[in-house]
């Protein structure tokens, strides 16, 4: 990631947003939940989200200006259902905390840190089970 929006700035003369839109989800009982799958969330969801906001800030320090936009979900702060998520649930609030401590840390870098939660959203991703069919 690093490298990619190294080649963005200068490509556009700087990085002045990023935002990440990660998200995956499989729609499981939590005692059915393997580790395998548990990782695989909770390694794009929350770790990717983490690793892209910290190659985008070792472009934007430097700079002292940038903002990064992390979409986390509604998930991230209430339990849905009918839908067992509980890994996917426990990634998005870990977004939703990740940019506060974020913000935090890198305000006087110039960097601003937010999240949006948006609800359902029609993709092919939940057109099986959200409400929205």
């Amino acid at each position: 990631m690093e490298k990619a929006f190294g080649a963005a700035a200068k490509f556009l003369g700087r990085l002045d947003i990023v935002i990440n839109n990660a998200g995956v989800c499989i729609h499981e009982a939590a005692e059915d939940t393997s580790e395998e799958h548990f990782d695989y969330i909770v390694d794009t969801d929350l770790k990717g989200v983490f690793l892209c906001c910290q190659s985008a800030m070792k472009v934007m320090k430097p700079q002292k200006k940038g903002s990064i936009i992390n979409i986390a979900s509604m998930s991230g702060t209430i339990s849905n259902y009918p839908q067992k998520q509980a890994h996917y649930n426990a990634a998005k609030a870990g977004v939703i905390l990740l940019t506060k401590c974020l913000a935090v840390e890198w305000v006087d870098l110039g960097i601003r840190v937010n999240s949006i939660s948006p609800g359902y959203t029609r993709t092919e991703m939940t057109v099986k089970t959200s409400p929205l069919k």
